[in-house]
């Protein structure tokens, strides 16, 4: 799980190219997994549009351990973020269980 900062980001802390990107985009839904990636993204996005305009989403299937969800879930709240969880299916997908070196490929496929 991604560290908690102490404080909340202020606004003038997000790179100016990211901020121009997310008020071009006014909304976000982030795909979340509590990781730092991914929560520094969804915290730059909160201070940039606010909490109405950001939404994350952890997608949950039997490759994600439960653990890894509560996290997930609890960064969010304690980062004041909207969140939810989707299911996933990518355990139906036979090139997915074969675990070969493209696996993360087949996550983006329909």
């Amino acid at each position: 799980m991604a560290r908690i900062p102490e404080e909340r980001i202020p606004k003038e802390s997000v790179p100016d190219a990211l901020e121009q990107i997310l008020l071009d985009i006014n909304r976000v839904v982030v795909a979340f997994s509590g990781g730092a990636d991914s929560a520094l993204l969804a915290h730059a996005a909160n201070a940039v549009l606010g909490p109405e305009r950001v939404h994350v989403v952890t997608a949950v299937s039997p490759s994600l351990a439960a653990a890894e969800r509560a996290d997930a879930e609890a960064l969010a709240g304690e980062l004041g973020l909207r969140w939810s969880a989707v299911k996933t299916d990518e355990m139906t997908h036979a090139a997915y269980r074969a675990n070969d070196a493209d696996r993360c490929a087949h996550c983006k496929e329909p």
